[in-house]
């Protein structure tokens, strides 16, 4: 395993590769919530049977 530079260098792109992929797996998981709570919301502002 080579040191210096080029090795910092390279754990940051990776670091900054996982962190991103991380981040876009956690806001694809969310998004089937933020749906259902919008429709939901939307659901509620309709004027209901009376």
């Amino acid at each position: 395993m080579a040191g210096g530079r080029s090795g910092w260098a390279r754990l940051a792109m990776i670091a900054a590769g996982v962190g991103l992929g991380v981040a876009m797996l956690l806001a694809a998981t969310a998004m089937p919530t933020v749906g259902a709570a919008r429709s939901d919301r939307s659901a509620a502002r309709e004027p209901g049977p009376g």
